[in-house]
């Protein structure tokens, strides 16, 4: 699900702020845009539908255009996509994964009996474990990875990182973790607004830092509402990603105010870049010394 997600918002992103997208093809990009839809729908999980739900709002809050028709054309072929591909895997299979997402989401609801190993009452129990943690160590927390020695139910670790935070970190954790989070937040957003009324900046600048304020919202999804990332190296990868659209955004516009550290003189990857150059062409040069007539040109 996170894959297809992230798939969408590669995709997406570019189409709704008119920036280069990353593949010249159309049809290419339709059909990987597709491809990515049906299966996210048949990874049959809620954080899957819970992320579409987000970016749609996203999409519409943040990036919302006065042409209106081409979203409300997109999201009608989005679920006539979806109803075909359902009504092909029922035929196939006898099974209606629409169906069974109506009986997951019911269940969960109370409506009526859900589908077998609904783990959401269970995340529920321990978002509660974890703020009962919390009750008993509210300024620094248990200690991290000490959720399952605070406990007698049997929870070994939280599956909310906001939860989990405040279980583990306390108060001065969790207010440097949402504080991140909300910073992340103010400055995607208000970058993103900006992008839609300056059409001198640069176009993969543009497309990367409207990127950034997507990825915050997938970041957010798995955090605080699906699951828990509090000390996966997974958070942190996309964080750095979210920090670095927004360090390259600033040195375009405000360089005169970003402040530049640099370790070595010589970025590394042009370091690197030149050493691998000259092996891969040495190399190149012995092949053809040693190989002349399969080298040699007709």
């Amino acid at each position: 699900a996170s894959f297809n997600l992230l798939t969408q918002i590669l995709i997406l992103t570019p189409f709704v702020q008119k920036t280069k997208p990353f593949f010249r093809s159309k049809i290419l990009t339709s059909f990987i845009f597709a491809i990515s839809l049906i299966t996210l729908f048949l990874c049959f999980s809620m954080t899957g539908l819970a992320g579409v739900v987000l970016i749609a709002l996203g999409v519409f809050v943040v990036n919302r255009s006065k042409k209106f028709i081409p979203f409300v054309i997109g999201g009608l072929a989005a679920v006539a996509l979806i109803l075909a591909a359902d009504n092909f895997i029922e035929d196939y299979a006898g099974v209606s994964v629409v169906k069974l997402f109506s009986k997951r989401i019911n269940g969960i609801l109370g409506k009526s009996q859900g589908t077998e190993g609904e783990s959401f009452g269970v995340r529920l129990h321990s978002g509660k474990v974890g703020l009962d943690i919390w009750a008993k160590h509210p300024i620094n927390g248990a200690g991290l990875g000490l959720t399952a020695y605070n406990n007698d139910e049997g929870i070994e670790f939280g599956d909310f990182s906001s939860t989990m935070a405040l279980a583990e970190t306390g108060l001065i954790g969790f207010v440097a973790f949402a504080g991140m989070f909300a910073f992340l937040f103010a400055t995607t957003t208000k970058i993103v607004l900006s992008n839609k009324k300056d059409e001198s900046l640069k176009d993969e600048i543009a497309r990367w830092s409207g990127i950034a304020f997507y990825l915050w919202i997938y970041e957010f999804l798995i955090n605080f509402i699906s699951g828990n990332n509090l000390v996966n190296y997974a958070l942190w990868l996309y964080i750095g990603a979210i920090f670095s659209a927004i360090n390259l955004y600033y040195r375009e516009k405000k360089p005169s105010e970003t402040l530049e550290i640099r370790l070595v003189k010589t970025p590394l990857k042009a370091t690197f870049g030149e050493r691998i150059g000259v092996f891969l062409r040495g190399n190149d040069i012995k092949f053809r010394e040693t190989y002349p007539i399969i080298t040699k040109k007709k």
